[in-house]
């Protein structure tokens, strides 16, 4: 007999805050139609879903997190664990589970401390999906995840998508709902590449993608991360996120498919989320939280983030061997560095000490086309508006 977990004891809660927009939810214990690694057998791979799990020293709350996979009403291909070092009953979980799953697990131990992102992209290399499902050890996915987004993989027939997101909701330590959604999709959509700003990413755990970015692609190419203390490679869900963006489709879930449990020992701590406007809720506080930053270093910064990216771009599109991929590295690269530019060129408007310097630097940045052309490197209006508000002093 299974362990009733949390998640399951809470589950009307939670479909409680799933369903506020209409959204089905699945009860955990109604399981039809269960498939494990089904397309290995059958040799249908191109909707096979892989999941990659790093694990370190996460005890605490990996043995809900495995239920949840283990009551998919569309089970994974497998799972792959790669865990990094752990010293505490980490492994001996995952051995326990790994003994009556209804799917493959395959667990690694790494031999030295890799670090969080790159020990996703380890378990991602071993996966033998078509596409693979990034997973933290310390979240809960919802029942119907898997099926989910294996019918909208199912949708899109060729190889042109790349990337399927969904939203989540927002727990605490208890998984008590905050009322919070991250990320919040507010409808169902398919963008096409090069569809949404050039430096937009996607949190790890809510994101599916085709296993092409992680094969042909060598994740050590990706540049070094601007963000936070020291200089480390750029976290793997960055990555992944803006190189599915440049390289082809992605199709983003309104409905909440996972709850993403906060705590302080996360690597995306409480105080981030309160800090940033994932945690607004309605359009008047995302102004509020846009229009509060006066700073130029934010700006200087993504700049500095976007000519990273751009480099590796560059450096890609001489080495892969498919020539569509080069071709879009290639345009990639340029966009990049072009908006690189335009937001080097509004940190320097922002420091500007006065009106008309501010709007002298405006005009510069209107010359350059910075706010028109393909949303993929364009500054877009509403940041025309704020720049606008800043130069005539209605703010800031």
């Amino acid at each position: 007999m299974r362990i009733e977990t949390q998640a399951e004891t809470n589950a009307s809660r939670w479909a409680s805050e799933a369903d506020k927009r209409g959204r089905p939810f699945a009860a955990a214990d109604t399981v039809p139609g269960r498939r494990g690694d089904e397309e290995l057998r059958t040799g249908d791979m191109r909707t096979s879903i892989s999941i990659a799990m790093a694990t370190y020293n996460g005890e605490k709350f990996l043995r809900e997190q495995l239920e949840s996979l283990a009551h998919q009403t569309r089970l994974p291909l497998e799972l792959v664990v790669c865990d990094d070092c752990s010293s505490d009953k980490t492994v001996e979980i995952l051995r326990e589970f790994a003994a009556s799953a209804p799917f493959p697990v395959r667990l690694h131990r790494n031999e030295a401390n890799l670090g969080y992102s790159d020990n996703f992209f380890k378990a991602a290399g071993l996966c033998r999906g078509e596409w693979i499902a990034f997973c933290d050890q310390d979240d809960v996915w919802l029942p119907n995840k898997l099926a989910r987004v294996s019918q909208a993989i199912s949708g899109v027939p060729g190889d042109e998508l790349m990337l399927v997101a969904h939203t989540s909701l927002i727990a605490d330590e208890n998984l008590e709902p905050t009322g919070q959604r991250a990320p919040n999709f507010r409808r169902d959509v398919r963008m096409p590449r090069a569809g949404r700003f050039a430096a937009f990413c996607i949190v790890g755990f809510s994101l599916v993608c085709r296993a092409t970015l992680v094969r042909e692609i060598d994740p050590a190419s990706r540049p070094v991360s601007y963000w936070g203390e020291g200089r480390r490679p750029t976290g793997h869900d960055d990555w992944i996120s803006v190189l599915a963006n440049a390289l082809g489709d992605s199709i983003y879930i309104s409905e909440p498919l996972a709850i993403w449990r906060r705590h302080r020992q996360s690597m995306t701590s409480l105080d981030f989320i309160s800090r940033t406007v994932w945690a607004e809720e309605n359009l008047k506080g995302k102004v509020r939280a846009s229009l509060a930053s006066v700073k130029s270093e934010p700006y200087r910064l993504l700049g500095k983030v976007l000519s990273a990216n751009a480099g590796a771009f560059a450096k890609l599109s001489e080495t892969v061997k498919r020539e569509k991929l080069k071709a879009r590295l290639a345009s990639a690269a340029s966009g990049n560095a072009a908006l690189a530019q335009k937001l080097l060129r509004r940190a320097e408007m922002y420091d500007c000490a006065t009106p008309i310097q501010r709007l002298r630097a405006l005009m510069r940045l209107l010359a350059s086309n910075a706010y028109s052309g393909p949303k993929y490197c364009s500054l877009g209006l509403k940041s025309f508006a704020k720049d606008l508000a800043f130069a005539l002093g209605v703010i800031g």
